[in-house]
């Protein structure tokens, strides 16, 4: 699928924009018929939205993640359930991107224009472990876009005998399972998030893909989109100082040339990338007076939790607190005047590394 012209940020939110008035006038209908009209799906399958992060290689765009708020921020000034259609189903295609190459090759291979949908074991969805693979029982819900999608993408828990079950996302093709019709709600009903039924599927462990390997570090993609617009892509090159007790390490990336091409760099050649998940850890400094969340005012003396990135050498990130009384409350936080020292670790594609 080399070849394929990827159209700009501008051009794919001008197409969205375009499509407002048309998704205000069917907002009711598709409410009412708890599901999008069909023409909606094709119009977005014709504006290219649902290639925004699929792999170049199967003839997507690879375009960063961000565009998928952009996106559905646009199209849901007409209509928030085809928002919300157009979100889950495009988004899909980001993560079968870091799934296993063999079973990219299952999904787009016949179809490369197929779609997926994910959906939750809330209804006794039960994985387990067998010869070659996992054994799938159960009913699965919100699998919003399903009436659409030629794959599962499912959220599968599998219990082991001491600790927290693993979380695996499972590849499972249309014709393994059944789809139960009973999305009877008030808010976003033109959703159709409809849930799924499997009976004794089984499904090869090539399409199992091991949640923690996509929190950042390698998956077993071979290419991945940039998760940020602000990402260093593949032609930026950062350089990394060797640390000393007197010098900590710091790490400091040159942009890429104007001609430089936006494509991704394969696993095997990883660019650098820095990044840290919390900032008393990893970045050897406070959060900053002003990035503190103060306590929950009905808890009374609860916990607070902080959670940022080091972008540039500054702050920004989000606060949790939970009171005593079980109330929760939450802010973000940008410290412009907050620097911080972040480590160095290579990260195989470029918006991938550890936040």
């Amino acid at each position: 699928m080399a070849g394929v012209k990827a159209p700009t940020r501008e051009e794919i939110l001008e197409r969205a924009r375009a499509m407002v008035p048309t998704l205000r006038k069917r907002a009711l209908e598709a409410d009412r018929n708890r599901g999008i009209p069909v023409e909606t799906h094709q119009a977005f399958a014709a504006a290219g939205f649902y290639k925004l992060f699929q792999p170049a290689r199967h003839g997507g765009y690879e375009m960063p993640l961000g565009m998928m708020v952009e996106v559905a921020g646009e199209l849901g000034r007409g209509c928030g359930s085809s928002a919300w259609i157009f979100s889950n189903l495009a988004v899909q295609s980001w993560i079968i991107g870091m799934h296993q190459p063999a079973a990219q090759d299952d999904v787009w291979g016949p179809n490369p224009d197929a779609l997926a949908a994910s959906s939750f074991p809330l209804k006794g969805g039960t994985g387990r472990r067998v010869d070659g693979g996992l054994m799938l029982n159960g009913g699965w819900s919100f699998a919003s876009g399903i009436d659409f999608a030629d794959w599962e993408n499912l959220q599968v828990f599998i219990p082991k005998e001491q600790g927290p079950p693993d979380h695996r996302f499972v590849l499972v093709p249309k014709q393994d399972f059944t789809i139960e019709d009973d999305w009877f709600v008030t808010g976003l009903s033109g959703t159709a998030s409809k849930s799924i039924v499997l009976r004794d599927v089984f499904v090869p462990e090539h399409r199992v893909l091991d949640t923690q390997l996509i929190t950042g570090g390698p998956s077993p993609g071979i290419f991945a989109p940039s998760a940020s617009p602000a990402a260093p892509s593949s032609s930026s090159r950062t350089s990394c100082p060797a640390a000393s007790p007197s010098a900590p390490s710091r790490c400091r990336t040159s942009p890429p040339s104007r001609s430089a091409s936006p494509r991704l760099a394969p696993r095997s050649m990883p660019p650098r990338s820095c990044s840290s998940r919390t900032a008393t850890t990893r970045c050897g400094s406070r959060l900053p007076a002003s990035a503190r969340h103060s306590r929950s005012a009905r808890g009374g003396g609860g916990t607070t939790r902080s959670r940022g990135s080091c972008v540039s050498g500054r702050w920004s990130g989000s606060t949790r607190s939970l009171g005593r009384a079980g109330s929760i409350a939450t802010a973000s936080f940008s410290s412009p005047g907050a620097t911080c020292t972040p480590p160095c670790r290579r990260s195989p594609w470029p918006g991938m590394s550890r936040r």
